[in-house]
């Protein structure tokens, strides 16, 4: 009789041991995914981070060829908030573009300062939200200062990110024109 129980007891034992090895494995499976995958959101966080910092550059540039080429062909771009005549919505790469023009041929010098940001990924687009100070001055424009919340989307099309979205809310804009 103790050679059954023996043969039962190992039986259980391989079992458990087969449930437990079993279990190891999918487990640490899950965990390499998950490594892997969060490897993957902070590489991406930090490519589209990388993207919007090159945005704000491009715009500081006052280069329209070079600013347009940050958005995919349907775009849509918003200023909206306390703009004092500059705000609207713009479509495509081509309005954008011709918003842009219009923009810098009244506004220079301009520069972004204090530029905060938050990115947050989802499926395969992105969106950052983030502030900050906008500078210039000019022909038309002399002084121009103004704060801005900025949501700017994010989507991945053949290995870059482009925007698809972008709004400009101005919490406060001032503009000072040049004396007549």
């Amino acid at each position: 009789m103790s050679t059954g129980d023996g043969s039962a007891r190992r039986g259980r034992l391989l079992r458990v041991a087969l449930v437990t090895v079993s279990a190891l494995v999918v487990l640490g499976g899950i965990f390499a995914f998950t490594l892997s995958g969060n490897g993957a959101t902070a590489s991406t966080t930090s490519e589209v981070r990388g993207t919007f910092t090159q945005h704000l550059s491009n715009f500081a540039s006052e280069n329209t060829t070079l600013l347009t080429r940050d958005y995919a062909p349907n775009a849509t771009l918003e200023w909206v908030g306390t703009t004092r005549g500059l705000g609207g919505t713009y479509n495509t790469t081509n309005m954008i573009s011709q918003f842009y023009s219009t923009f810098f041929s009244k506004v220079t010098n301009v520069s972004v300062k204090n530029s905060t940001s938050a990115v947050q990924i989802v499926g395969g687009g992105a969106t950052v939200n983030g502030t900050f100070s906008l500078l210039g001055g000019g022909p038309q424009v002399q002084i121009l200062t103004g704060e801005v919340s900025l949501r700017v989307a994010y989507i991945h099309v053949n290995g870059v990110w482009e925007i698809s979205s972008e709004t400009w809310d101005f919490l406060s804009l001032n503009l000072q024109r040049p004396l007549a």
